[in-house]
């Protein structure tokens, strides 16, 4: 009874409904107000189109007030994820791969900008502040509550996050059961939602050219995924990283270790 109550009305529960009703009100709307149109243009049967969309609208959760805050998150975000699932799968049977991808992640983008573009000018300051930039900080154990904290900000869209391993620049984390497919299903996952809404659109957002880029590999049919943050400037997808980085004296010195051998031992975000 205790734990059902935490998890219902603790502070993890009121945080992600916060952070979702602030995520929604910037990006709700793309699939009627961008995704829908465009099917009706490229569809040959828009009747069809509008049927279909009717039959997902009528699969959504309404948000009650007396809700409680998990519910509440959960209901909005599943009813986000199953709309995107759709509209991208319907997009992808009729668009071209590259029109696809490029449509998709660029609305994306742009709404990902109006909700937490302010960020990326922010850790810009940052960086030019903090004596050697922000990576110079990322190191040791009292880096390692920081960048849990950090983590716990992106926890209501991927559900719970263990931070594996924190080096200068770079924190590798595990999503055991991401939350973009369970709010829908335990069952099946949100491919598109997953590669595209999220993957592919996060790492085009925070790029490597951003003093923080992002970098998924999940490890689809399953839930799972690994994300890697960087804060460096430098890529954070490690294949990309191993040809673009230079590894600098500071480093060298400081025997810093692979992120295969954490620098500590880090426990997953509350």
């Amino acid at each position: 009874m205790i734990e059902m109550m935490r998890r219902h009305y603790g502070a993890k529960a009121w945080w992600g409904a916060f952070v979702m009703h602030s995520e929604m009100r910037h990006l709700a709307g793309i699939v009627d107000e961008t995704y829908l149109p465009i099917l009706r243009l490229v569809s040959d049967d828009p009747r069809q189109i509008e049927r279909d969309w009717s039959a997902i609208r009528s699969e959504r959760w309404k948000v009650n007030w007396w809700d409680s805050p998990h519910e509440r998150w959960r209901k909005t975000y599943g009813n986000f994820v199953r709309e995107l699932e759709w509209s991208y799968g319907e997009l992808r049977a009729r668009l071209s791969e590259p029109d696809f991808e490029d449509l998709v992640v660029t609305s994306m983008c742009a709404r990902l900008d109006e909700w937490i573009g302010w960020t990326k000018a922010m850790m810009k300051r940052l960086d030019r502040r903090a004596p050697g930039g922000i990576a110079a900080s990322m190191g040791g154990a009292s880096a390692t509550t920081m960048n849990a904290r950090a983590m716990a900000m992106v926890s209501p869209i991927v559900g719970d996050i263990e931070v594996r391993g924190v080096q200068a620049g770079l924190i590798e984390c595990y999503i055991p059961d991401c939350a973009m497919h369970t709010v829908v299903s335990t069952e099946r996952p949100q491919t598109n939602a997953c590669l595209y809404g999220c993957k592919a659109a996060c790492e085009a957002f925070l790029g490597p050219d951003d003093v923080m880029s992002i970098h998924f590999e999940p490890n689809l049919p399953a839930f799972d995924c690994i994300m890697r943050v960087s804060m460096d400037g430098q890529p954070a997808d490690p294949a990309r990283r191993a040809a673009s980085r230079k590894t600098t004296a500071r480093e060298v010195d400081a025997g810093l270790p692979a992120l295969s051998e954490p620098a500590c031992d880090t426990a997953p975000v509350p």
